[in-house]
């Protein structure tokens, strides 16, 4: 397993580029893409193709502290936390960790979550 590909992975996911496209967000979720975001709500694919793409937030993110581990050939779960600063002052730090499955010669995430922590 290739931890420096996942790295690519979650960094993609965080990016406004993807973020703001539809298109992009499909193609990197499973169809039964599940989420626990850092707020304790439960959200699925339907509901982050609806929301994240219309969002006028503007919201960044650092990433550090990754890892990640192979659980089976098709199944690779990565940690990580990141700082999330909503529109240049609402700062959230969150301990992440998402579960990809492999789908014919690509790999998508089916389950993520974000758990608020007071430590960087």
């Amino acid at each position: 397993m290739d931890k420096n590909y996942f790295l690519e992975l979650e960094l993609s996911i965080l990016s406004p580029e993807v973020r703001r496209s539809r298109e992009k967000l499909d193609a990197l979720l499973a169809d039964d893409f599940m989420e626990i975001g850092s707020s304790g709500a439960m959200y699925k694919k339907h509901d982050t193709l609806t929301h994240l793409p219309n969002s006028t937030d503007k919201t960044e993110y650092e990433l550090f502290d990754f890892d990640a581990r192979s659980l089976s050939e098709e199944l690779v779960q990565t940690f990580f936390k990141t700082k999330r600063t909503i529109n240049d002052s609402d700062v959230t730090i969150s301990n992440r960790t998402s579960l990809w499955k492999k789908h014919g010669d690509s790999w998508q995430m089916v389950y993520h979550q974000g758990t608020p922590s007071k430590q960087v």
